[in-house]
């Protein structure tokens, strides 16, 4: 990827809730990716069934920034941009919901700043 397009790709991951910055250490930042649980046959986003550990009423940015600060959070349901389900475990159960995408804590990187 081009180095001048890297800042305004995170960025935008940033203001989309995405990724999200956790700790800022001495010269690095962390970030925490997340990623879409989706169906292998075709690609379609899908929602976890198993019940959560905790609601909350927040937005995306909100939910994606507690589950991110949280050691023990795997992943967040987002339901109609006004909820979320927080899960400290991953979950097993999921189908096509609609309005509702389940969220999986992906990597863990350290930049320089």
């Amino acid at each position: 990827m081009n180095k001048m397009l890297v800042p305004m790709f995170l960025s935008l991951l940033l203001q989309l809730g995405m990724i999200v910055p956790v700790t800022s250490r001495l010269n690095s930042v962390q970030l925490i990716a997340f990623r879409e649980w989706k169906r292998v046959q075709d690609g379609q986003v899908l929602c976890a069934l198993d019940p959560s550990n905790e609601t909350m009423s927040a937005s995306l940015k909100d939910c994606t920034l507690s589950c991110g600060r949280d050691a023990t959070c795997e992943g967040i349901n987002i339901k109609n941009s006004l909820t979320c389900d927080v899960y400290t475990y991953q979950p097993k159960i999921a189908a096509l919901v609609t309005a509702c995408t389940y969220l999986q804590v992906g990597s863990i990187s350290n930049f320089p700043t």
